[in-house]
């Protein structure tokens, strides 16, 4: 296309950054009218634009669902920590019981007596309030000597189960303490596939204006009809950032728009004009 012509159709190609929503809807607009005319070269350009959008809508639709994902290590520990902090509390509680409960030179008595000087002198607290990484440690070695010389005076104070629990939970936490979480979607392989589709799109309607390119009544026709859904979701979006910089998509099969969540500081919000 030359300069002229460019110049000549600027209202045309100077567009805002559509929603892969908007997309679907106006590249469908054009191949519609390209079929219905048989032009089969840009109907087939229009049917490859709208199947990557599609793809791009899905894309956008799983990085709402998941952006709130934490990265890194220990995103998932909370809720095993709170379970493991509530074991040791029940080991402890077991132990301290029978002191409660009982006397001096009673088995039970004796064992938790020197099982609570030995692993909780300071209470489960003390355990429990550590960081994730020391706490993990401090109930492997307890769990190391629960399993070896502490094994049978535990099972004399009905701690078997517990202590299983303990060590199930703190194979899960060591788990939840190593494991790098990462999400299977970045914000800019989003962003970066999105720019493509921005593209796509326009060079649909570069290619219309660059073969209906006079001011003949045949081609203003022509421009009118490929280009009505573009012209008008162009309005749109002009008329939506009037009261908002966040322009919702739209579902391409219903024409809804799709609500925006709030404080959306991804969201781009450009004009973008085509050159020649």
């Amino acid at each position: 296309m030359n300069a002229i012509i460019a110049e000549k159709f600027s209202s045309f190609v100077t567009s805002y950054v559509f929603s892969p929503g908007r997309r679907i809807v106006t590249a469908q607009t054009i191949l519609d009218v390209a079929t219905e005319v048989g032009d089969t070269e840009l109907a087939q350009q229009a049917t490859e634009a709208i199947a990557f959008d599609r793809n791009v809508w899905q894309m956008q639709r799983k990085w709402e669902k998941t952006r709130t994902i934490k990265e890194g290590t220990r995103v998932d520990l909370r809720q095993i920590d709170q379970q493991l902090d509530r074991n040791l509390v029940g080991i402890f509680n077991v132990a301290d019981g029978h002191v409660y409960s009982l006397l001096p030179g009673d088995e039970q008595y004796d064992i938790s007596q020197a099982f609570l000087e030995e692993f909780f002198p300071n209470g489960p607290g003390a355990i429990t309030r550590l960081p994730y990484e020391d706490q993990l440690a401090t109930v492997d070695a307890y769990l190391v000597r629960w399993h070896s010389d502490w094994k049978d005076r535990l099972d004399k104070l009905a701690l078997t189960t517990l202590v299983a629990r303990a060590t199930s939970l703190t194979a899960e936490y060591r788990k939840g303490v190593t494991t790098i979480t990462r999400r299977d979607l970045t914000w800019d392989e989003v962003k970066a596939t999105d720019n493509i589709g921005q593209e796509l799109m326009l060079a649909l309607v570069i290619r219309v204006c660059g073969f209906y390119n006079s001011q003949s009544p045949d081609d203003i026709n022509m421009r009118t009809r490929y280009l009505a859904t573009f012209i008008d979701q162009n309005q749109r979006i002009a008329q939506i950032r009037k009261r908002t910089p966040i322009v919702a998509d739209i579902d391409p099969d219903s024409g809804e728009e799709i609500p925006t969540p709030t404080g959306d500081t991804e969201t781009t919000d450009t004009t973008e004009t085509v050159e020649s």
